[in-house]
């Protein structure tokens, strides 16, 4: 089984957005390791964040924040 971002996968949030303080971002696998992506932008919606990623191969999707699971490069 291919590794996944521990950062939970979500559609498109609805909320107000918000720019990145910083355009590269570490994300944790569940193999454990680090991986680069690309910080689009933040979304927060009722008491959640969100952020907007584009991976290194293209692929962009939101995710649902946890600061355990992601933080700048």
């Amino acid at each position: 089984m291919a590794a996944e971002p521990m950062l939970a996968k979500v559609s498109e949030p609805d909320g107000w957005d918000r720019a990145p303080g910083y355009s590269r971002a570490r994300v944790r696998f569940t193999d454990g390791n680090w991986r680069s992506a690309t910080l689009l932008g933040w979304r927060h919606r009722e008491d959640h964040w969100y952020a907007h990623l584009r991976w290194q191969d293209g692929a962009t999707e939101w995710r649902a924040y946890d600061p355990r699971f992601i933080r700048p490069e």
